[in-house]
């Protein structure tokens, strides 16, 4: 969090000064909103489930034409977990058994605890359409590279492969990512959005938030 606000501010910094004109092809972006991690998990008495987060993200784009642009850029999906209160050798998905969670198959023992994180890099291609002078209407896609760290604390059996103790692995891969949003154009330099974005990494995890745009 503290990496976005700083982010935020710098972008504000720089583009609000009054030596600075737009009329490039390149912008700027930042974004915020609510991470829906879908672990694929049932309920259970046994387990308390975090799955969403604040996610945040950057990225740097260029013109091709009025509609048509190229995007890279850098996204944090946050954090989700699954912690054990209790149940011996229960899995997420309902006591005495193995659930799927994280896009995998967990088992977990007593008390346990299970977090993760994702982050990665988006490359892709974003198309829009003006319904007038302000307001844009957009829809994005391409390649999410992605990196997922598990923090576990306790007996944890992820894909039949034993973990005790306290430590960490990592998984990584690349999926893909699309979405869709609206944006209103304060002027020629600042546009302020909604949008929707949904990720495929390890888990899919959707995206809810806002997002500003600055033209350079």
């Amino acid at each position: 969090m503290q990496r976005f606000t700083l982010a935020a501010a710098a972008l504000a910094v720089t583009f609000s000064s009054s030596g600075f004109a737009a009329g490039s092809n390149f912008y700027a972006s930042i974004s915020a909103g609510d991470a829906d991690n879908d672990m694929g998990m049932g309920t259970s008495a046994d387990f308390i489930v975090d799955d969403s987060d604040l996610a945040y993200g950057l990225s740097v784009g260029y013109r091709i034409n009025r509609y048509f642009a190229i995007e890279a850029g850098y996204q944090d999906l946050g954090e989700s977990s699954v912690i054990g209160i209790g149940a011996g050798g229960a899995g997420p998905g309902g006591a005495g058994g193995p659930g799927n969670a994280f896009g995998d198959t967990i088992r977990m023992q007593g008390d346990a605890s299970l977090y993760t994180d994702t982050s990665g890099f988006t490359l892709g291609a974003a198309a829009s359409y003006p319904v007038n002078n302000q307001l844009d209407v957009y829809a994005k896609a391409g390649v999410f590279v992605w990196d997922t760290d598990y923090d576990y604390d306790g007996g944890v059996t992820i894909n039949g492969v034993d973990y005790s103790g306290t430590g960490s692995v990592s998984d990584d891969g690349s999926d893909f990512y699309y979405g869709l949003g609206g944006r209103w154009n304060v002027n020629e330099r600042v546009g302020v959005g909604f949008e929707w974005v949904h990720y495929e990494a390890h888990t899919d995890v959707d995206v809810i938030g806002g997002s500003m745009l600055v033209n350079f």
